[in-house]
Formats: C-alpha cells, sequence, structure tokens
C-alpha cells in the first residue's frame, strides 16, 4: 500500500486540480490511497470525490494556524519584495518572488504533518503536487522504485546546478519511509523552522530550499536518502527526466499547465 498526499484550493481544483484527481481515479489501483489537503472552503464537488481510494482533509490544524497567525500577515513572507521608485519618491513598489512566498509554500510541510497527527497514513507515503496528471495504469508495486528503500529515510528529485544562483531539488515528488525511526523527526524538524522563524533565515524560503537544508542536516548525522535523479541532477524538469515520468505527467509551470504537457 502507498499513500500519496496533495494540496490544493478551490482555485487550484478548477485550474488543474479536478484534471489530476480524474486520472487518478482511472489510473490508480485500489492498493493505493491519495489524501487531498484543500485549503478555505471545501465544495459539494470536491466533497463528493471522498472514497476508499481518495480522502479530503481540511488543512485547517492548530500548528498551521499559528503559523498563519504570527508570519501570514507579512508581505514579505507572501514573496512580496519592497523597493524604492526612483521615479516617485515616497511611493513604495512591490513585486512577486516565489522563490520567497514562505506562506504559500508551507502547505506541503503542514499538510504531511496534519496527515500524520490524524494517524491517516499506515505506510510508506509520498508528497506529489497537484498540477500532476497520471499517464498510464499502476499499482503501489510500480510506484517502488521511488520510495526509499529500507534503510533510506526519503526519497527526492536531487538537481545539482538549476536553478541559477541557489541550487536545489524538484520537491514535485518526496518519498517517505513510514518505518525508519527518524522520518517522523524529519517532518517535525521543517515543521520547525515554520514555527519558529527560521525558514527566513535560508537563502530561499519555499519548501524545496528547506527540504534539502533539512536532509544536508540528516544526512551529516549519517541517515541516508535516495536520489532519485542521480543521473540527470543538472536537469531543469528532473521528474520528467526519470521513471516518473512513464506514470505522471508533471505540469510545473504557467508554460506546461497551458498546454497541457510538459
Amino acid at each position: 500500500m502507498k499513500t500519496m498526499i496533495t494540496s490544493m484550493n478551490q482555485k487550484l481544483y478548477e485550474n488543474y486540480g479536478k484534471r489530476f484527481i480524474d486520472s487518478w481515479i482511472e489510473k490508480s489501483s485500489n492498493d493505493t490511497k491519495l489524501i487531498i489537503s484543500f485549503e478555505g472552503d471545501i465544495s459539494e464537488e470536491v466533497n463528493s470525490l471522498e472514497s476508499e481510494k481518495i480522502n479530503i482533509i481540511s488543512i485547517d490544524s492548530t500548528v498551521y494556524n499559528i503559523f498563519r497567525r504570527k508570519f501570514g500577515s507579512f508581505s514579505e513572507a507572501n514573496g512580496l519584495n519592497y523597493s524604492k521608485n526612483i521615479k516617485m519618491p515616497g511611493v513604495a513598489s512591490f513585486s512577486y518572488n516565489f522563490r520567497y512566498d514562505a506562506i504559500r509554500f508551507s502547505f506541503k510541510i503542514f499538510s504531511l504533518y496534519k496527515c500524520l497527527e490524524l494517524g491517516l497514513i499506515k505506510n510508506d507515503f509520498a508528497w506529489i503536487d497537484s498540477d500532476i496528471v497520471c499517464l498510464k495504469n499502476f499499482s503501489s508495486s510500480d510506484l517502488d522504485q521511488f520510495f526509499p528503500d529500507p534503510h533510506q529515510l526519503a526519497s527526492y528529485l536531487g538537481r545539482d546546478n538549476f536553478p541559477k544562483p541557489n541550487a536545489y531539488s524538484e520537491c514535485g515528488f518526496v518519498g517517505y519511509n513510514f518505518k525508519h525511526p527518524e522520518v517522523f523527526n524529519f517532518i517535525e524538524e521543517m515543521l520547525r523552522n515554520y514555527l519558529n522563524g527560521d525558514i527566513f533565515l535560508l537563502k530561499e524560503w519555499h519548501d524545496c530550499f528547506l527540504f534539502d537544508t533539512c536532509r544536508k542536516h540528516f544526512e551529516s548525522n549519517n541517515y541516508l536518502f535516495k536520489n532519485i535523479s542521480i543521473d540527470v541532477t543538472d536537469e531543469e524538469h528532473p521528474f520528467m527526466k526519470t521513471n516518473l515520468g512513464k506514470f505522471f505527467d508533471h505540469l510545473k509551470g504557467p508554460t506546461r499547465k497551458a498546454a497541457g504537457h510538459s
């Protein structure tokens, strides 16, 4: 059995989430499960998707609300950079940079933590982005290759030289070893970085940079991880260069989403 976790809100559901869910229902076997962590009100249409293969939960939790109350009102934590307007002194200019949108990219970690806190996960599990389309039929055993081995804590799509100036892993898929004695501590370490504000001490404030920071810390203590993209670490989009691309199309970025394929 494998459990996959994703998140979305109503707008993202309409833009591409519904396509992902429909393809999951069509292509996945009964020994896989999808948990959808929903931000905001859950519509009747979304609630109707609840089944043995799909769980719908709200992202709301005590720790999530603490983080949002502490940092959610700061424009900088939402990726807005302030600069002076040279042509109009006294007028502020704001530009958006996703690399510093800590609020938006916190959903992944809070979703994972809530699923574990509620006891919804009983087996190996993975984060998977919701801008995915399932391409072919798959079972739990088909996904084994993408998950960590018994002695490894997690699996990830590593990148060595992309993007510039600070390379970081592509976290559209991250697999976790449920039986590893440190897996809960690893996710709690990422969570603590949000709750205590340490996320804002990093060079970039999104989940991918945080994952790599925590991974390297655990690796320095001799815990092992599987790099799924070990042979394509120079690629911009390693997801599609691994065997993951045989089962899923990751519509990463606005261009791929508009085209409907990678």
